[in-house]
């Protein structure tokens, strides 16, 4: 990671949040709120958030994912609309 320089980074699951932070955190609601600091990687902003895997196994945790992907780029709006869709 200090190879790259990255601004910024989006940590997928709990063992990516455990590598980044050192500690065992709950990632259902560490990834609330604003991106977070790490003493391990100093002024790169961490965005923890929901490993994509969780998305598969349970639906309605997509929109949770979408929005924590929004907040590495301000620039950039990214929403969750509910699919249209009918089943025959």
């Amino acid at each position: 990671i200090k190879e790259h320089d990255p601004s910024q980074i989006l940590a997928l699951g709990g063992i990516a949040n455990t590598a980044i932070f050192g500690k065992s955190v709950s990632i259902t609601t560490f990834r609330a709120g604003p991106s977070k600091l790490s003493d391990r990687y100093e002024g790169v902003e961490i965005v923890p958030s929901i490993h994509p895997g969780t998305c598969l196994r349970n639906g309605d945790n997509f929109p949770s994912l979408i929005h924590d992907v929004s907040k590495l780029n301000q620039a950039v709006k990214i929403t969750w609309e509910e699919p249209e869709y009918v089943v025959f």
